[in-house]
């Protein structure tokens, strides 16, 4: 009897280890998948076939939320073992987020079909919903640091530019379907001659890069009269010390200073506007509050143009001034990597809708 006890004890103890080892396996899909596949496979636009890949780690990221940690893995463990630091550091004391699309990009892996696929048809959809309505869409994509100033990057983060990659055939698709979208990205290439647009030490654009791109959407939408000059607003650069989200990633904690814009009239006040977060949802430890903001001059019933805007971190702090002073109201929400909350759509009633992305998710 006490030897059957034994028997079953020992059964439960084994099925329970192999319980445990089966859960702790389930992050390192990705990886097996990739060593078995080839790793991040560079597909022609049109292919499906990244979609299996794609399910499997998005199942690992939503339900373990060990996605990124398990591709940082990946490539560690293509580069014989090699940290993958969250943070690169460039030249001159610039550093860069060490996403994804920068690790593959020197690969030759410049593009993602599926993503390609997934953001045009969105476009396609809001531009379809829009034009029933006889109102204005537009699309852009905030570029990536890496894509601005590929000059601050080592030398082994360097890629060949020349070639087409997920945002310029996005673009492709965009302008054969006569949806209209804003080059932000080509119009930044082309400013920075002139001025710096990105923090050194941060992800995103400095105010003076987020006031050409709002310029160059109101551009595409044919309302070039509402634009903010920049020779009129820009009174210089002003050297600040930094407190940066990429500074803390990584891990360095010395004292750091930028060269940041410093404006004679700041578009970007908000103590004249009336702003108010309308929801409290999280995604992926992300705020994807929807929030109003109006111009306080502007009376109930009468705040139009509405503009509703579906973006990221790029445009919910800079933008929602820029729009809100610019026209009657603005909507401002988050993508959510493409599902659109159509009821709230409907019940901000925009004049205009605009979808906005960060390059990075492209790939």
């Amino acid at each position: 009897m006490h030897k059957r006890t034994m028997n079953i004890t020992r059964i439960q103890h084994q099925l329970f280890v192999s319980i445990v080892c089966f859960l702790l396996a389930i992050p390192a899909l990705p990886v097996a998948y990739r060593s078995v596949f080839g790793g991040y496979e560079n597909v022609e636009p049109g292919d499906g076939s990244a979609g299996f890949r794609s399910q499997i780690e998005g199942f690992v990221d939503r339900n373990i939320g060990l996605g990124d940690k398990m591709q940082v893995v990946a490539i560690d463990m293509r580069n014989f073992g090699t940290r993958s630091e969250p943070v690169v550091e460039g030249l001159d004391g610039w550093l860069f987020f060490n996403s994804g699309n920068l690790r593959r990009r020197p690969e030759g892996k410049l593009y993602d079909a599926e993503n390609i696929k997934l953001w045009y048809d969105l476009a396609n959809t809001l531009y379809a919903y829009q034009k029933s309505r006889g109102r204005a869409f537009v699309f852009f994509s905030a570029p990536d640091k890496t894509s601005i100033y590929p000059e601050k990057l080592p030398a082994r983060y360097q890629w060949d530019v020349s070639q087409p990659d997920s945002l310029e055939l996005l673009h492709r698709k965009l302008a054969a379907s006569a949806i209209p979208f804003a080059d932000i990205r080509g119009t930044l290439r082309s400013a920075k001659q002139q001025h710096q647009l990105y923090d050194e030490v941060d992800t995103h654009w400095n105010r003076l890069g987020a006031l050409i791109a709002f310029n160059s959407v109101l551009s595409e939408l044919g309302m070039e009269e509402k634009a903010i000059p920049v020779a009129r607003v820009l009174r210089g650069f002003e050297t600040q010390k930094a407190a940066e989200q990429l500074v803390a990633m990584s891990g360095k904690h010395e004292a750091r200073f930028v060269r940041r814009p410093v404006f004679s009239e700041n578009p970007f006040e908000t103590r004249d506007l009336a702003i108010r977060e309308i929801d409290g949802n999280e995604v992926n430890e992300h705020r994807r509050r929807l929030m109003a903001a109006s111009n306080r001059a502007a009376l109930d019933g009468k705040l139009r143009p509405r503009v509703y805007l579906i973006g990221d971190s790029f445009t919910k702090n800079y933008f929602t001034p820029l729009l809100a002073r610019t026209f009657g109201s603005v909507h401002w929400t988050h993508h959510d990597h493409g599902k659109i909350d159509w009821q709230a759509i409907e019940a901000a009633d925009p004049d205009i809708i605009i979808l906005e992305i960060v390059e990075r998710i492209l790939n």
